[in-house]
């Protein structure tokens, strides 16, 4: 009976330290199922528009607006970055002409080109310390440039361009990618420059080619743009091959690691497609005059930003959810999605 009492004491005390133990461990972080909505957090940059000065630059999370200048300057938001709990968003302030600026967390920076030209930035990556922005200096000619860390490269040396324009940026390890377009007496050209100098795309003879969106999947370099002929029509290039998607517009590219997803315009519908499977979103018509601008993917859900009848608006799998409706309209340029943490 007393090796009994003594067994169950020593039972009860393994089970009280085991408990104790278990305790004072420290929870290792990790993030919830993404397959539900609340669940993500969105990140949406765009605009407001004012009653008398224009519109505002504005980001928006998880459905909060944060204005990022005053009403009385005119200004725009073109692309967004989220890294940690830093938000970087780049785009324009308007001071008598277009000044390319990103903001870090609603603080405004400046991007200085060495000249008189007005500016607008258009893309921003981020990567460790290191902010990479993708703008143009417009004035003629019109010049794509980057900036890291704020000192401006220009692409347009390289080749002696009538005129170029930088619309989206891509950083990989230590390879930078700019996506955009350039001009020369060949004719207008879908561009990307890989760590500065120029890539021309395939075009088939097109009458002008644009590229809008830039993304790499290991080694493979995806673009995605639009080539005009009698009629405009949506591609994605990969590793400088044409793959026509139809549609009208393709204006953004993104993958999940594996896939490429492109998002754009048509006549009838609004929609992306990935591996040039369209999946179209909303039918677009004159009545409900719907644009998309930017893509993004987390887990099993496909997002999508833009504007219905001038109000910003994001599209989470197919449906759609107005975002702080303005009174005088509004509109969204860029989306990122992230897993939230628990």
């Amino acid at each position: 009976m007393l090796l009994k009492k003594y067994h169950l004491i020593i039972c009860l005390f393994a089970l009280v330290f085991i408990s104790c133990k278990k305790t004072n461990q420290k929870p290792v972080p990790k993030t919830v199922d993404t397959d539900t909505v609340d669940n993500a957090d969105i990140y949406i940059a765009g605009y407001v528009n004012g009653t008398i000065h224009g519109s505002t630059a504005a980001y928006w999370k998880n459905g909060t607006l944060v204005k990022l200048t005053g009403d009385s300057i005119v200004s725009k938001a073109n692309a967004l970055a989220v890294s940690g709990t830093d938000i970087y968003v780049a785009g324009y302030i308007t001071n008598g002409s277009h000044n390319a600026t990103y903001w870090k967390n609603g603080v405004a920076v400046t991007l200085t080109n060495n000249s008189s030209s007005a500016s607008i930035a258009s893309g921003i990556a981020v990567q460790g310390s290191d902010i990479y922005v993708s703008g143009y200096l417009e004035g003629s000619p019109q010049k794509a440039v980057y900036w890291k860390n704020g000192t401006m490269v220009d692409l347009s040396t390289v080749n002696a361009f009538i005129e170029s324009t930088a619309n989206a940026i891509f950083v990989k390890g230590s390879d930078v990618y700019v996506a955009g377009y350039s001009y020369s007496a060949a004719g207008t050209a879908a561009t990307y420059w890989k760590n500065d100098m120029p890539v021309f795309l395939d075009d088939h003879g097109a009458v002008s080619a644009v590229a809008f969106g830039i993304t790499v999947i290991g080694a493979d370099v995806y673009v995605a743009g639009t080539v005009s002929f009698d009629e405009s029509g949506a591609v994605c290039w990969k590793n400088g091959i044409e793959i026509p998607i139809g549609s009208t517009y393709a204006t953004s590219i993104t993958s999940d690691g594996v896939d490429a997803y492109v998002c754009g315009n048509g006549y009838d519908n609004i929609g992306y497609w990935k591996n040039g499977e369209l999946t179209p979103v909303t039918a677009n018509s004159i009545d409900i005059n719907a644009r998309a601008q930017s893509i993004a993917v987390l887990g099993k859900n496909v997002y999508l930003a833009g504007e219905v009848k001038n109000l910003a608006t994001y599209w989470r799998n197919g449906k759609a959810v107005s975002i702080a409706p303005a009174a005088y309209g509004s509109g969204a340029t860029a989306i990122v999605v992230l897993p939230r943490l628990l």
